[in-house]
């Protein structure tokens, strides 16, 4: 008996740390290129040393793309701020006027970040639509059916500006997106996230987890069951 009960108990725990390491665990989805096109482009963990690049072109939105690593400043906030930089450093530092701003603003809608920023590079010239640009396909885990409008968030270097670079193909089943950039530096997955009763239970579409309380009430559960069966053998004596 005493077997059982301590067996029920550690299954409780597993289920208990796998909360805390889910609750812990980083906010983003890893982001990978498929076979297809891993000889033609790099990703990169976003880091201000893989930024480089565009921290000599604009130092403050680098610093509102590590926020935004760290978890600390959220999409609108990232709007917010691109609007005080551009009263601070006017051209200088973002080449943005307040009605484009605005503009991307409204093209965000009520997306949110599905990843954190990471830096996209080509290798080998990548690979190039009909149109010139680069044509990339992106493995991202997070990605679910309970997310419509996806996007990547862009920040281009070459241009010192923002842009939503929509997606042309959202493969649910493989978890893969795929869009085509003019030029490529700092960018993140974005989606308006279904968070309805319906679409509650599953994984995380930040995280690709079950969700943390859904773990909890599962220990809850188990742990309570042992309660019972201990009342009932003490009935029985």
């Amino acid at each position: 008996m005493k077997k059982k009960i301590m067996g029920v108990i550690l299954a409780a725990t597993l289920i208990v740390s796998q909360a805390v390491t889910a609750f812990a665990g980083s906010k983003t989805s890893e982001v990978v290129l498929p076979n297809d096109f891993a000889a033609y482009y790099t990703v990169t963990e976003g880091t201000r040393e893989a930024f480089a690049e565009a921290e000599a072109v604009s130092p403050q939105t680098v610093d509102a793309i590590i926020e935004v690593n760290n978890g600390s400043m959220t999409l609108a906030q990232l709007v917010a701020d691109m609007k005080e930089l551009l009263k601070a450093e006017g051209a200088a530092g973002l080449k943005m006027t307040e009605e484009q701003v605005d503009a991307l603003a409204a093209d965000l809608g009520s997306r949110t970040f599905v990843t954190k920023f990471f830096d996209l590079e080509p290798v080998n010239g990548g690979i190039k639509d009909d149109n010139g640009d680069y044509l990339v396909t992106l493995s991202v885990p997070a990605i679910s059916t309970a997310m419509t409008e996806v996007a990547f968030l862009h920040f281009s270097t070459d241009r010192a500006a923002w842009e939503v670079v929509e997606a042309s193909d959202v493969d649910y089943t493989n978890k893969e997106i795929t869009a085509s950039f003019k030029d490529l530096s700092p960018v993140a997955v974005i989606a308006k996230v279904d968070t309805s009763a319906d679409n509650a239970i599953g994984t995380s579409p930040q995280t690709g987890r079950f969700p943390v309380s859904v773990l909890w009430i599962g220990a809850a559960v188990i742990l309570g069951a042992t309660g019972v069966i201990v009342l009932r053998k003490r009935k029985e004596k």
